[in-house]
């Protein structure tokens, strides 16, 4: 269980969700996003990612 949960830090800290408002290189929370939905899905857990404008 540690192992999985070091894994899945390791790979939210690797998205790059930096706003771009703030950085030219910024991509912003979206994968992020994704990459949770994943997780909760995979996890049997209802979820939704929404467009913020």
């Amino acid at each position: 269980m540690q192992d999985q949960l070091i894994q899945t830090l390791t790979d939210l800290v690797r998205i790059n969700s930096v706003n771009p408002d703030l950085s030219n290189d910024g991509q912003g929370e979206r994968e992020i996003a994704e990459y949770v939905q994943g997780h909760f899905q995979g996890l049997g857990i209802p979820s939704n990612v929404h467009t913020v404008k």
